[in-house]
This record gives structure tokens, sequence and C-alpha cells, in this order.
């Protein structure tokens, strides 16, 4: 479940935050993003148009999804980065999501999809699936996501043993 909040990190460097900022104040480096987010108005156009502010190109980088988040973890050649919020690298990287205190980004919450007709046959599935995805907070996807992304454990075991902590199952 990496269906998240699109968000910007800040690399955490040497055990310290490095210029923690909302997005309103200036930016003091460098963006990776992906080409997707750079160029659609609901990414990088249009958080910057939103919170007023202008990077030169040579300070955007467009960079592959899956080197994003090393690359600002590392603070090269990158400080800033186009993030999804509940991704586990943001952890895994120690990223730290700035606050969008204008609501630029819509929330991606994620949502238990049944087949139709399965769901007419067992009505009783909404019952219980809505208590499990309530408990699905940013900071448990967070860290589910981690435990898949970042440690390299099967998703199947994860889901296991987060619905048996959480007391779902047996």
């Amino acid at each position: 479940m990496d269906l998240t909040l699109a968000a910007v990190a800040l690399a955490v460097l040497v055990g310290m935050t490095i210029g923690l900022l909302t997005y309103r104040r200036r930016w003091l480096g460098s963006l990776a993003t992906t080409t997707t987010a750079a160029f659609r108005d609901d990414g990088f156009p249009g958080l910057a148009k939103t919170y007023a502010f202008t990077l030169p190109d040579p300070q955007v980088h467009l960079l592959n999804d899956a080197v994003v988040y090393p690359s600002v973890g590392k603070g090269d050649p990158c400080g800033f980065g186009s993030v999804a919020s509940t991704d586990g690298r943001v952890a895994g990287q120690k990223l730290t999501v700035l606050e969008d205190d204008k609501h630029f980004f819509p929330t991606y919450n994620p949502a238990i999809t049944i087949a139709s007709g399965l769901a007419g046959k067992y009505p009783q599935l909404e019952q219980v699936f809505t208590p499990i995805a309530a408990k699905l907070d940013t900071a448990t996807l967070t860290e589910l996501n981690k435990k898949v992304s970042v440690d390299g454990r099967k998703p199947a075991a994860v889901a296991h043993d987060w619905l048996k902590a959480a007391g779902f199952i047996i």
C-alpha cells in the first residue's frame, strides 16, 4: 500500500535536520524529482505556484523514482526531493517530510477494494475491513512500507505480522 500523500522531503544528515523549512521559506538547495512530478500541475509546477517560489533549471534534477530517495538521503545531487510521504524509503533514508501548510498535495488514502460480486455475496466483509482500514494511519503505513522496501521483508509476512499484532488475527 503505497498510495500516499505526495510530499517533499528534506535529508537528515549527521543526525541533525539541515534547514527544516516549510514550503513558504526560501529553498536552500536543489530539488530531485521524477519526470512525472516535474511537469504535472499536481507536482512541482503546482507546488511552486501555490507557495510562490521558483528554482532555476540547474537546481531541478530529474531522476528515476528509485534514485530520488537515496540521492536526497546523501544530499547528492539534491537536498530536497519529491517523495511519497508513507514510502518506507523516507524512514530508511532518514528524510523529514515538510509540512504542507497550504494543503497543496491531496491525501491518497489506501482503500480496500472488493469485487462487486464478492461484496454482494458477503456483505459482512465491510465490517471486517473497516477497522483494519481505520488503523492504517500515516505512521503505520510508513513503518509497514519500510519493512518491505528497506528491510527487505516479504509483503505477505509484514501484513500477517501487523494484522496479528493489531489483534485482527490470532
